[in-house]
C-alpha cells in the first residue's frame, strides 16, 4: 500500500467514527435515544461488522480497524435506545 492510499484510508476512517459522535454524545446529554431509528442502528451494526470481517479476509487491517471503530459506535447507539429508550 502506497503512502496516498493509506492516508485516504485513516482519513475515510476518522470521518466515519465523527459521523456518529454528535448523535452519541446527543444521546447521554438528552438521556434520550428516541429520535434514532432502531433499525438504523442495527442494519448499520452488522454491515460494519460484515466489512470488518471482510477486511480481515482480504487483509486490509486500516479498513478492518474503520468498520471495528464504527461497529463499536453502533454498538453503543444502541445500548442507549435500550437505556434511554
Amino acid at each position: 500500500m502506497n503512502l496516498i492510499t493509506t492516508i485516504i484510508g485513516f482519513a475515510a476512517m476518522i470521518t466515519g467514527v465523527l459521523r456518529l459522535l454528535p448523535q452519541i454524545m446527543l444521546g447521554y446529554k438528552r438521556k434520550s435515544a428516541r429520535d434514532v431509528s432502531s433499525w438504523w442502528e442495527i442494519i448499520g451494526f452488522i454491515n460494519s461488522s460484515l466489512w470488518c470481517v471482510y477486511a480481515f479476509l482480504v487483509v486490509d487491517y486500516i479498513l478492518a480497524a474503520g468498520t471495528f471503530m464504527l461497529a463499536i459506535c453502533y454498538a453503543i447507539l444502541m445500548h442507549q435506545k435500550q437505556m434511554y429508550g
